[in-house]
């Protein structure tokens, strides 16, 4: 009868150590799933900052570019301006001279047509 005991307490350890060993197993393999999950996840974190900062990038070189073409196009008009004030302040001090000119020859240099006969 002992020994009957024994054998069966002898196999429920056994049993106890089986489930105990399956149990550790099934929690290591659970720990090195979620190892990669954590992984997987921070690559994607990574993988998304890395994106965040490729839009963050194109975005500011966008501006700059827009920025760069709104001075370019200031200075277009900026030198058009300059080149219509030119223009006209060499306008306005052609007529000057020519006035002046006019008012130094006086009224005797103004040209007169000659008459013309009726036989020439």
């Amino acid at each position: 009868m002992l020994d009957v005991r024994k054998k069966q307490l002898d196999d429920k350890m056994e049993e106890n150590k089986r489930r105990q060993q399956e149990s550790i197993e099934s929690r290591e393999e659970l720990l090195r799933e979620l190892e990669e999950v954590q992984r997987m996840t921070a690559r994607e974190k990574v993988e998304e900052e890395r994106q965040r900062r490729e839009r963050e990038e194109e975005i500011q070189a966008q501006i700059t570019s827009r920025r760069e073409k709104a001075n370019e196009m200031r200075q277009i008009e900026r030198e058009e301006l300059e080149r219509e004030r030119r223009e006209k302040e060499a306008y306005n001090q052609m007529l000057r001279h020519e006035a002046d000119h006019m008012r130094a020859r006086g009224a005797h240099a103004r040209f007169v047509p000659r008459r013309r006969t009726a036989f020439e």
